[in-house]
């Protein structure tokens, strides 16, 4: 299993990662931190950028609970939609629907780095990346929430980058 120290020095995007360590910073020996936990005025680098999502189960699904205005004009996703009705196929939904699902099976961080299409004009593929981590409700063993932190212009991209979940 990838160390959180080998999954952070992998982070391309400043705001991806400040937002990655906000969330490791609130773990305190936990696997994983409470929804109630986050705290907005703690992160206001992030706010544009971060995605809340509720998970429910049988069957797994998700609800976005927050969106931030970024995410909200680049993806066209509003709260209190399930993911699978905001976001188009073409938009990358099967690779948004993995990367939740690992982060429920696995109970831990999981990164994106990928290639996304944008609403706004010019509609032209740009690098966007992100990290999932789990966050717990009432049952701090499981995972009932998400919080997403993604950038897309932050952050350069090496040359044959592979793109990751």
């Amino acid at each position: 299993m990838e160390t959180f120290a080998a999954m952070r020095a992998e982070i391309l995007s400043p705001a991806v990662r400040d937002g990655f360590d906000y969330w490791l910073a609130l773990r305190r020996g936990r696997p994983f931190p409470a929804r109630r936990e986050i705290d907005p005025t703690a992160i206001p680098r992030q706010l544009l950028r971060i995605t809340l999502i509720d998970v429910t189960y049988d069957p797994l699904d998700f609800r976005l609970r927050l969106v931030g205005q970024h995410v909200r004009e680049r993806m066209g996703a509003t709260a209190q939609t399930r993911v699978a009705d905001t976001v188009k196929p073409e938009q990358g939904l099967d690779r948004l629907l993995r990367r939740y699902t690992l982060c429920v099976e696995k109970r831990a961080p999981v990164r994106g780095l990928f290639r996304y299409i944008p609403l706004l004009p010019p509609q032209t593929p740009i690098w966007v990346e992100a990290i999932s981590c789990p966050l717990s409700g009432d049952d701090p063993g499981r995972v009932d929430h998400i919080v997403n932190f993604a950038s897309d212009s932050d952050f350069t991209v090496p040359p044959g980058a592979p793109e990751v979940p």
